[in-house]
């Protein structure tokens, strides 16, 4: 997949999490909680993983995130990997055992490794197998203040990675079984009918659980990959009209695009390239609501009329009538 995978680093406080996350350049803050803490985010080039070139990494508290997990949802559900942190002693280990656990009842679909930080003190720290047969998970040992800390964390991170996503299935021509892609069109239905009953949270985590399942398939096919970006620009879609929120329309749009590049059939795509101008038209009407200035109507209305045409065009192209009626009814609510 062309999309980076997503890692959340989390653990208790004074495990390491920001010092691992500090051995990586860059950032970009996503938000400012209420407590005026920062969530950062940071972009990792990844060498020698497979059709991997890069990974967003982040970092929250795992008792903030437990306490305030539908504050987190947005970026929970778009988690690939759950990192947890631990200082390695066997008080940590006991006290995170229990968080580990409702972690993981909320997200039952990320994949979960152990980094056990400070193995530098031998003493008071448990070693990785101690660990890993106490926590269940591959566990991978780590000092943030040997010398070469930088490059072994790059490694453990494409470890993670490897085992994430390594190639389970090379084509389509490999047996797929019926209650794999039932189970993708399950949550893909669920989803759709969440969504039309403004149950937004359901709607995003099916979305986002659907796209999940399709990744971790790992198949060489076009097919698949525009279902696994047409799941991520549903999700976005939804978190879009949940929030009012146009970054999340601008990345449907892109979402909806990239859908678009893997598919053949005319007919599909002039659909996505109407679905992808929605996502725009979408942007501009919030901008618009938005706006209290009396000449917003002759700022927003040429635009989204020009782009409501555009789409009418796609859907007359791909003989969707019913979807060409309802863009024309639209055009007539704006009064030009």
């Amino acid at each position: 997949m062309s999309t980076p995978p997503n890692i959340l680093l989390t653990g208790v406080n004074g495990v390491g999490k920001s010092t691992i996350l500090n051995l990586f350049p860059g950032e970009i803050v996503l938000e400012i909680d209420d407590n005026f803490n920062e969530i950062i985010q940071k972009s990792i080039k990844i060498e020698n993983v497979k059709k991997i070139n890069e990974c967003l990494i982040r970092e929250i508290d795992l008792r903030e995130l437990l306490d305030n997990f539908n504050k987190y949802y947005n970026i929970i559900s778009i988690t690939d990997i759950i990192c947890l942190v631990l200082d390695s002693t066997e008080r940590n280990i006991i006290e995170s055992q229990d968080l580990l656990l409702k972690l993981r009842e909320n997200v039952p679909e990320a994949k979960y490794f152990i980094i056990a930080n400070f193995q530098d003190r031998k003493s008071i720290s448990w070693e990785e197998d101690k660990i890993e047969n106490t926590l269940k998970l591959k566990v991978f040992g780590f000092s943030a203040i040997q010398e070469d800390s930088e490059q072994l964390m790059n490694y453990i991170i494409q470890e993670i990675l490897k085992i994430s996503f390594k190639s389970k299935k090379k084509d389509t021509n490999h047996f797929i079984s019926n209650e794999e892609i039932e189970s993708i069109w399950s949550n893909i239905q669920e989803a759709i009918i969440a969504e039309s009953n403004q149950d937004y949270r359901t709607a995003t985590k099916l979305f986002s659980t659907a796209s999940l399942k399709i990744k971790n398939l790992n198949l060489e096919s076009a097919d698949f990959d525009a279902l696994f970006y047409l799941c991520k620009a549903w999700h976005s879609l939804v978190l879009g009209h949940q929030d009012k929120n146009i970054q999340k329309f601008a990345e449907a749009e892109i979402f909806f695009n990239q859908a678009n590049e893997q598919l053949k059939d005319k007919k599909q795509k002039n659909l996505l390239y109407a679905s992808s101008i929605f996502c725009e038209i979408l942007n501009l009407s919030t901008q618009f609501d938005e706006l209290e200035t009396l000449e917003r109507e002759e700022l927003y209305y040429p635009k989204i009329h020009n782009l409501i045409k555009r789409a009418i065009e796609f859907y007359h192209d791909g003989g969707f009538s019913s979807e060409m009626e309802w863009a024309k009814s639209a055009i007539k609510k704006l009064k030009l």
